[in-house]
């Protein structure tokens, strides 16, 4: 782990954190108490076009997707596991390190097109620094 040392301009408690974990860096922001820790999360799209983009721990790939305008990604009920428009397939080599699926997201996802075994909701998924690197296709339709 690197640190930078306290800034002597500006806010004097303020830091960069890197953490390296294999080929990526997640990235702390810090300002005083307020720490921020930025996953990367890559989402391919059906066509395959790859987006790999970071967002922030505990907000869900679904937010995630939303934010950055990844085409695919509906988000109809805003993350209430009542929709299943966020549908995405994980890739396999991660899928077990994700958080166990729900009850209430396993019966959402029966009302998603195209299931998968790798299926899951992206508002369910949290992003995590374990998760750091993580890739979700995105199903050709949500409906």
């Amino acid at each position: 782990m690197r640190q930078t040392p306290k800034s002597k301009g500006g806010v004097s408690d303020c830091k960069l954190v890197i953490l390296e974990s294999f080929d990526h860096q997640t990235v702390l922001f810090a300002f005083g108490s307020n720490l921020r820790i930025m996953v990367q999360i890559n989402y391919i799209e059906h066509g395959g076009a790859k987006w790999t983009v970071e967002i922030a721990e505990g907000i869900s790939l679904m937010e995630g997707a939303l934010k950055y305008r990844i085409p695919g990604i509906d988000g109809d009920c805003g993350g209430a596991c009542a929709c299943a428009t966020c549908h995405v397939y994980v890739d396999p080599d991660w899928f077990d390190r994700l958080p166990a699926m729900n009850e209430l997201e396993r019966g959402m996802l029966k009302f998603a097109s195209e299931t998968r075994q790798y299926s899951r909701l992206a508002c369910q998924i949290k992003a995590a620094p374990a998760l750091n690197g993580l890739t979700v296709t995105i199903p050709q339709s949500q409906y």
